[in-house]
């Protein structure tokens, strides 16, 4: 009796920590998503600021 309460103790802790791993790890998911999406924003906002020719040609 006293064994198997234990083995669902390390059952249940496991189950929480690999939870707490799964939470962590989507929240980093996101959190890269987001930041590829503000620069591909920032990418398509420089393009058209030059097909545009409010920048000026300030390379050549």
């Amino acid at each position: 009796m006293n064994k198997t309460k234990l083995k669902l103790l390390t059952l249940k802790l496991i189950y929480y920590f690999l939870n707490i791993i799964m939470i962590g790890f989507l929240k980093l998911v996101n959190s890269l998503v987001n930041q590829i999406n503000k620069l591909q924003a920032k990418i398509k906002t420089s393009g058209n600021l030059l097909d545009d020719g409010i920048v000026n040609n300030s390379f050549f």
